[in-house]
């Protein structure tokens, strides 16, 4: 199975495992660096047949995991924007979902896709989200 472990800058020295069986798909840290949040395909047998997409966090003071119930399965990608307050979620059917982090809560929906998003990065002034869609898509959102 996929093992995620944190290591030392220092000496690469393994610090700790923070999951295991997961096919990571996406990764993305919080702007200050205390969230980390993945999304992953649990990992189901010895051929590699993976479950649907799961989103997980952590905090990464004490690697806790946060718990995420406001996300639905199959997710494909995420993004921080730069200030830390709106999390970009590539939402099954083909949608963007902006959401407070921390709360869930719905911000905003960016207007349905043809396919799903697989992709998304935010600009470092957060004035723009870019998405790649399963069709190769690009497109670029300009946030207000």
């Amino acid at each position: 199975g996929r093992v995620l472990k944190i290591w030392t800058v220092v000496g690469a020295e393994e610090s700790r495992t923070i999951c295991e069986n997961l096919e990571v798909i996406s990764l993305s840290f919080s702007p200050d660096g205390r969230t980390l949040a993945l999304v992953g395909a649990p990992i189901l047998d010895n051929r590699g047949n993976l479950g649907a997409h799961t989103v997980c966090r952590w905090n990464t003071r004490d690697w806790k995991e946060i718990e995420t119930p406001w996300v639905p399965p199959d997710v494909r990608s995420m993004a921080f924007r730069g200030d830390g307050r709106v999390l970009a979620v590539a939402w099954p059917g083909g949608m963007i979902r902006l959401l407070d982090p921390e709360r869930g809560t719905e911000l905003g929906v960016l207007s349905k896709l043809e396919a799903d998003a697989r992709l998304l990065a935010f600009s470092a002034d957060g004035k723009l989200l870019v998405s790649v869609d399963a069709n190769r898509n690009l497109r670029v959102w300009e946030q207000n």
